[in-house]
């Protein structure tokens, strides 16, 4: 994939996701059902392929990835479509940014039930700390996932929010992969809910519980931010490394959060509200 004059960022995303509607794409009428799994881990096959070809800086693979009307949507271009054209257009990219600095990957996969038509959700971060959200539709096609839009958008460091709250979250990481619950409890106000914690002291336990189920360590950031006079929204998503006690695969986990925030008497900020839910859990 590729950055805004490097390799992935600065195409703009010209089909919400919300709004992808996989026509026809119903469940197969007749034979064996689709193996949703096996076809994530073909597109992820496809995925690692893509970011193996940037890593060569080779144009004509990343090319060979594309259907035969397959398109690049460029924020500040035109249309790059056909695998001839992305091969020309990857190649230029290529040349401007021979480091190929940035890094890309995707965080989770909408495969339709027919198991003929899948989108790739995934962040990207380019050179000078720019970085954003792309999308990805793939199409089988002769058997095979070939790319048939691939599309970015830049976003806002933080998602926008201010210092105050990008302090806040780092905080919150820093005490939550530290296993300091009262340190974490701090950044919420003692009638503040947590999922289905109510105040300081549910808060605290249900840290604790969380940590004696299974080890975790998360990052995260926000994608976006709101302010509506002393209230602050902000809204982003997690990674987390998750390891069971005692022995047991290590996985990975991924979730989606929104918090609220409200401005104290003196002036600080706290989290009065923080809710979210796994991706694809």
């Amino acid at each position: 994939m590729f950055f805004h004059q490097f390799t992935r960022a600065g195409l703009s995303i010209l089909i919400p996701a919300g709004l992808i509607v996989f026509s026809g794409c119903g469940p197969p009428t007749g034979g064996s059902p689709v193996d949703l799994a096996e076809e994530e881990a073909a597109l992820r096959a496809v995925s690692d392929q893509w970011q193996a070809f940037d890593d060569q800086q080779n144009a004509a693979g990343v090319a060979g990835l594309f259907g035969p009307e397959g398109t690049l949507a460029w924020e500040q271009g035109e249309l790059i479509s056909g695998p001839e054209a992305v091969e020309s257009f990857m190649a230029k990219n290529y040349a401007f940014n021979p480091n190929n600095e940035g890094s890309w990957g995707p965080d989770h996969y909408d495969i339709a039930a027919s198991g003929d038509l899948a989108v790739e959700h995934g962040g990207f971060e380019s050179p000078g700390g720019i970085g954003g959200r792309y999308m990805t539709v793939y199409r089988k096609i002769a058997g095979g996932w070939k790319v048939v839009a691939d599309m970015s958008l830049e976003t806002t460091p933080n998602g926008g929010a201010p210092s105050w709250a990008a302090d806040l979250l780092s905080e919150w990481y820093d005490a939550f992969n530290s296993r300091d619950a009262e340190r974490l409890a701090d950044i919420y106000t003692a009638d503040a809910r947590l999922r289905d914690a109510l105040g300081r002291e549910a808060i605290i336990a249900r840290f604790e519980a969380s940590w004696a189920e299974s080890d975790e360590v998360c990052s995260g950031s926000f994608d976006g931010f709101e302010m509506v006079g002393s209230i602050g929204v902000g809204w982003g998503r997690d990674t987390c490394t998750v390891s069971p006690p005692g022995s047991g695969d290590t996985t990975t986990s991924l979730s989606n959060w929104l918090a609220v925030y409200e401005q104290q008497d003196d002036g600080s900020w706290l989290c009065i509200r923080d809710i979210g839910e796994p991706v694809g859990g």
